[in-house]
C-alpha cells in the first residue's frame, strides 16, 4: 500500500470510528468501551462476514421487511435470547466498514439491541458474546432480515424457534 492509500485508509477508519461512537452514544442501554486492540482481536471480522454471507447460507431465523414493529421487536428479542450476553459483548456494524470489534457494555435485560436497530439505516451487524463462543449476525436482504447464530468453538448453527 503506498503512502497516499495508507493515509486515505487511516482517514476512512477514523471517520467510521467517529460515526460508530456517535451511533453507540445515541443508544441509552449501551456503552461503548473502546475498540479491541489488534493483539486482543477475538476473531477476524472479515473472515466471519465471508463465512456467514455466502450464497447457500441458511439463516437461523428470518422476518419479512414489512413486518409490524411489534413483530420485529419480538423477533429481535427472540434472536438475542438465544445468545448469552452477560454485561458486555463485541459488536461489528457492517455498514461502517473495516473497523475492529467494538467492546460494548449492555443491560442484558434491556432493549438495547432494538434501540440500536432503530438507529441503523442498514441492518448488517454481528454481536459476539464476551467469552467469544457465539456470534449472532443480522443480514439485511431485499425482502427482509435474516439472523444467523453460530457457535464459534463447535462451528454449529443454532436454530431459533419461530
Amino acid at each position: 500500500m503506498n503512502k497516499l492509500s495508507e493515509l486515505l485508509h487511516k482517514r476512512a477508519i477514523a471517520l467510521a470510528s467517529n460515526r460508530l461512537k456517535t451511533l453507540l452514544a445515541s443508544v441509552g442501554e449501551l456503552t461503548f468501551q473502546g475498540f479491541v486492540a489488534d493483539l486482543e482481536e477475538p476473531i477476524d471480522i472479515g473472515m466471519l462476514w465471508r463465512a456467514i454471507a455466502h450464497y447457500d447460507a441458511v439463516p437461523s431465523s428470518k422476518i419479512e421487511r414489512n413486518s409490524l414493529k411489534a413483530d420485529l421487536s419480538k423477533w429481535i428479542r427472540n434472536c438475542l435470547a438465544n445468545v448469552n450476553i452477560n454485561g458486555y459483548c463485541y459488536l461489528s456494524i457492517g455498514s461502517l466498514g473495516d473497523l475492529p470489534w467494538a467492546r460494548v457494555s449492555v443491560d442484558p435485560n434491556g432493549d438495547w439491541l432494538l434501540a440500536l436497530w432503530e438507529q441503523l439505516n442498514y441492518h448488517d451487524m454481528m454481536i459476539m458474546t464476551s467469552n467469544k463462543d457465539v456470534i449472532l449476525t443480522f443480514i439485511e436482504e431485499e425482502h427482509g432480515f435474516e439472523a444467523y447464530i453460530k457457535n464459534v468453538c463447535c462451528k454449529t448453527e443454532i436454530k431459533i424457534g419461530e
